[in-house]
C-alpha cells in the first residue's frame, strides 16, 4: 500500500498548526515558499492502519554470542508511555547532573491567514446573482431553502458554471478494475522505492546538525550541533507538515485555480495540479510554472494505446501513469483550447513524475489520517467527488451535503482544518466559483477523496551518485558531565590543517557537557583523512592526549564507496581519558563487541556498555551496524533516565541514516523520550511516523502501539507530559 512505500518516508515537525486570523503582523512576518533557484469519514484521528509483511528485526536474524535479553526487552514488544506519576527515578549518574531544560517554548506554530482561502469573488457573485435567469434564481431558492433546513454549513450563489451542463464542467471516469489497479500500482511504487530512496518533505524537513566552529576561549558553557528541541525546519510561513496538526495547506505553492471551461478535462487539471505543486515544494515556487491541459487531452495515452481522456472525460488515475512513461509539455508550447485537438506526437517532454501510488490500497476513500499522512509526506492529493447542483452553486462555508451519486469529478486536497472538519479543495472552476476558486468540504461528505492519488518529482539537484572517498567529516562528541576544550590539527589531501603537529597552534572547540558537535570552520564541515585530536576538562583537571602525538585515522582502509561523505564520531568519555579504565575493541569480532556491550549494559554497567559501542564506532567507521551501535547507545541513556543524551543518538540515526531499520525504533523511543522530558508536541509527531511513514521495521503490532500513544497524549498531555 502506499504508506509502505519506502520512496519516500517522512519526518514531522511538531506543530499545533492553526488558522491564525487575528495577527496580520505575524501573518505579515511569515516568510513566503520558497523561491526556486474502519469508517473511512467519521473520524479525523483513526485508529487502524493496515501494514503487511512487515516484521521487526528484534534478534537482525543472527546470533550474538552474547545475551539478548537487552534486545528482546527493547524490540519484541512496543512499550508504553509512562504516566509523570508512575516514571523510575533516574539513574544516580543522571540525578547528579543540572537538569537540562528544553531550549525555546513549545512549538505552537501557526500558518498564516493567505495559506487558506480568500473572498475576492464574493462582490462579483452578488452583484451577478442579481441579473440572474428566472430558473436560476428559483433553483437557488430551493438550495437556500434546504441549506437552512439541514442546518448546512455552506453558503450557494450565481457561480458561472450553474449556466453549464454538469457533464461539461466535469469529466472523471473511475476504472471498472479500480481495485485492481490500485493494489498493482502500489506494488509497482513500492519496487520503485526500494530501487532508488528519495527523502520526502517530512524528511527534507528534518534540520542538518549545526556545525561548531572555532573558539578563542573555554570560558563558555560550550557548543552543541543538536537540534533536540527544534529538529524540523518551517515547509509553510514557520510551520511543518504534521498529521496531527489542526490544520495544514500547500495553497501557497500553487498558482491561482484554473479553469477548465466546458471541457471535461478536469481529470487533466487536476492531475497538472498535484505536478505542479510537487514540482514547487521541490524545487521552490515558481509562479509561472503552467503546464498543459492540452497536451494531455490530445496524447495522454496508456502503454497499451488506449486514449486516457478528452473533452468528453477522462481517467484521472491513469494519466499519472502518462507523466511517469512520457511527461507533459509547458503550457505555452500547447495552449489550453478547451476544446479536442489533435496531439503533437514530435513535442519532447519537459518534465516527469518519478513515482504515484494511491492513498487507499484499493482506490476507496481512505481514512481522514491516511489522506493527512499522505499531503504532508508528498504535497496535494488529486482526488475524485460527486458534484451535484449545489456543489456547483457553491460560494462558501464548509460543504456538508453528504450527497449520495458516483464520483464523475476530479479535484485536489491541498490541506485541511479540524475546527471545520474539512479539507481544503482546489477546483478546476476558475476563481469565480467558490472561495476564489477553492471549497472547504467536510471530511467524507460527497465521497471526497475516492481514487485519492499522490505522486512526486525527482528535485532538479541530482542525487548523488557511489563514488570513492578517501575523507570523513568529524563528529566529537563530550560523554562527561562537564565542558570540554577540543583541539584539532586535521590532515586531507593538501597537508596539515592549520599547522603541521608541534609546528603551530590547533583549532580550539569548546563542546558542551553530554553533547556533540559537528566540528567545522568557514561554515563548511572539516573533512579529513587523519587528524591529532586532543582534549582537556573546563571545570576540572581531565584529559584526553593519546591522539595529540599520535594520529587519528578517520579513514582506516584508505578510502571508500558511499553516496555521501560519512562523518566519522570520536567520543571522549571516563574510559579513554588519561589514566582510565580503558576499553577496547582491538582483535575483537563485531558479533562479541555487541555481545558484550549488551551484557554490560544488562548488568547496569551502561558507561562501560556505551564505551564499548564508541570504540566500535571509532574502529570501524563505515560498518553496516554503525545506526545499530548509536541505537544501543541511545537505548542505554534513556535506560538511565537521560532523555535528552538518547534523543541525541537516535536523531542522528534518523537524519543520517533513514533507510535503516532502526530509524523506526528510534522515532518510537523518541517518542517515549520526550514526554520524558515534558514534550508532548514532539513525542507526538515521532509516534505519528512510526504508524504514517511506512517503515519496514514498524509492524502492525508497532502502528497499532504508536497510534495508541498519540490518543493518550492528546486526551491527557499532562498526566504524561506535565
Amino acid at each position: 500500500m502506499i504508506l509502505g512505500s519506502l520512496l519516500l518516508l517522512g519526518v514531522s515537525a511538531s506543530a499545533d498548526i492553526g488558522v491564525d486570523e487575528s495577527a496580520a503582523a505575524a501573518e505579515a512576518a511569515a516568510p513566503a515558499p520558497r523561491a526556486r533557484k474502519s469508517s473511512t469519514t467519521a473520524s479525523p484521528r483513526p485508529r487502524k492502519i493496515t501494514r503487511t509483511g512487515s516484521k521487526p528485526p528484534a534478534s537482525d536474524g543472527r546470533k550474538r554470542g552474547g545475551r539478548l535479553r537487552l534486545r528482546s526487552r527493547a524490540l519484541t514488544k512496543p512499550p508504553t508511555v509512562k504516566k509523570v506519576s508512575e516514571r523510575p527515578e533516574p539513574s544516580a549518574r543522571v540525578k547528579a547532573q543540572p537538569a537540562r531544560k528544553r531550549k525555546g517554548k513549545r512549538l505552537r506554530r501557526k500558518l498564516p491567514k493567505k495559506a487558506f482561502t480568500s473572498r475576492t469573488n464574493l462582490g462579483k457573485l452578488k452583484s451577478r446573482e442579481k441579473s440572474a435567469p428566472k430558473k436560476v434564481k428559483s433553483e437557488l431558492t430551493r438550495l437556500r431553502r434546504s441549506i437552512s433546513t439541514k442546518k448546512s454549513r455552506y453558503r450557494v450563489g450565481y457561480t458561472p458554471v450553474l449556466d453549464m451542463p454538469t457533464d461539461a464542467v466535469t469529466g472523471a471516469i473511475e476504472p471498472k478494475n479500480l481495485r485492481k489497479l490500485a493494489r498493482e500500482q502500489n506494488a509497482e511504487a513500492a519496487a520503485v522505492s526500494r530501487r532508488r530512496f528519495v527523502p520526502n518533505l517530512r524528511q527534507r524537513a528534518l534540520r542538518d546538525a549545526t556545525i561548531v566552529e572555532p573558539d578563542s576561549s573555554g570560558s563558555s558553557a560550550g557548543q552543541s550541533s543538536d537540534h533536540v528541541d527544534d529538529p524540523f525546519g518551517p515547509m509553510v510561513g514557520n510551520a511543518t507538515c504534521a498529521v496531527s496538526a489542526e490544520a495544514w495547506s500547500w495553497k501557497e505553492y500553487m498558482p491561482e485555480p484554473r479553469s477548465q471551461g466546458s471541457c471535461g478535462s478536469c481529470w487533466a487539471f487536476a492531475t497538472l495540479s498535484v505536478f505542479e505543486a510537487s514540482m514547487n515544494i521541490a524545487n521552490g515556487f515558481d509562479a509561472g510554472l503552467d503546464y498543459s491541459e492540452q497536451h494531455l487531452v490530445d496524447c495522454a495515452t496508456a502503454s497499451d494505446g488506449f486514449d486516457i481522456g478528452s473533452c468528453r472525460g477522462g481517467y484521472t488515475v491513469m494519466v499519472y501513469d502518462y507523466l511517469q512513461r512520457k511527461g507533459t509539455q509547458l503550457e505555452e508550447t500547447v495552449p489550453y483550447l478547451e476544446r479536442d485537438d489533435s496531439c503533437n506526437a514530435g513535442l519532447k517532454a519537459e518534465k516527469k513524475i518519478s513515482n504515484w501510488g494511491f492513498v487507499h490500497e484499493n482506490g476507496a476513500v481512505p481514512e481522514v489520517d491516511q489522506i493527512k499522512a499522505a499531503i504532508c509526506n508528498y504535497g496535494p492529493v488529486s482526488a475524485s467527488v460527486h458534484v451535484s447542483p449545489a456543489f456547483k452553486a457553491y460560494s462558501g462555508g464548509v460543504f456538508d451535503e453528504h450527497a449520495s451519486g458516483q464520483t464523475n469529478h476530479a479535484v485536489s486536497l491541498v490541506g485541511w482544518d479540524d475546527k471545520r472538519g474539512a479539507w481544503l479543495m482546489r477546483n478546476s472552476w476558475g476563481k469565480w466559483w467558490g472561495e476564489d476558486g477553492y471549497m472547504w468540504i467536510e471530511y467524507g461528505s460527497n465521497k471526497i477523496g475516492r481514487s485519492a492519488a499522490w505522486a512526486v518529482v525527482e528535485p532538479d539537484v541530482k542525487p548523488p551518485t557511489t563514488k570513492t572517498f578517501k575523507a570523513r567529516q568529524l563528529m566529537v562528541r563530550n560523554a562527561t558531565s562537564k565542558p570540554i576544550e577540543v583541539r584539532l590539527l586535521h590532515r586531507k589531501s593538501g597537508g596539515w590543517q592549520p599547522a603541521k603537529p608541534g609546528k603551530g597552534k590547533a583549532m580550539t572547540f569548546t563542546v558542551a557537557a553530554d553533547s556533540e558537535a559537528l566540528l567545522g570552520t568557514g561554515g563548511k564541515e572539516i573533512e579529513a583523512s587523519k587528524v591529532r585530536l586532543w582534549a582537556e576538562s573546563t571545570k576540572g583537571s581531565e584529559a584526553w592526549t593519546t591522539h595529540r602525538s599520535k594520529d587519528l585515522s578517520l579513514v582506516p582502509q584508505g578510502s571508500y564507496k558511499a553516496k555521501e561523505m560519512e562523518t566519522f564520531v570520536f567520543t571522549f568519555d571516563s574510559s579513554n581519558v588519561d589514566g582510565g579504565g580503558g576499553s577496547s575493541t582491538k582483535g575483537k569480532s563485531v558479533d562479541n563487541i555487541f555481545a558484550e556491550a549488551f551484557g554490560l549494559i544488562d548488568a547496569g554497567n551502561h558507561e562501560e556498555g556505551r564505551a564499548m559501542f564508541s570504540r566500535f564506532l571509532e574502529d570501524k567507521p563505515g560498518h553496516a551496524r554503525v545506526p545499530e551501535a548509536r541505537f544501543w547507545t541511545g537505548y542505554s541513556f534513556f535506560l538511565e533516565g537521560a532523555n535528552f543524551e538518547a534523543l541525541t543518538e537516535w536523531y542522528d540515526i534518523v537524519l543520517s541514516y533513514p533507510e535503516h531499520d532502526f530509524v523506526a525504533y528510534a522515532l518510537y523511543y523518541s517518542g517515549l523520550a520526550y514526554t520524558g522530558r515534558g514534550q508532548c508536541d514532539l513525542a507526538i509527531q515521532c509516534f505519528e511516523l512510526v504508524a504514517h511513514a511506512g517503515y519496514p521495521s514498524a509492524s502492525q503490532e508497532w502502528i497499532d502501539a504508536a497510534l495508541t500513544e498519540v490518543g493518550k497524549l492528546e486526551t491527557d498531555p499532562k498526566a504524561y507530559c506535565g
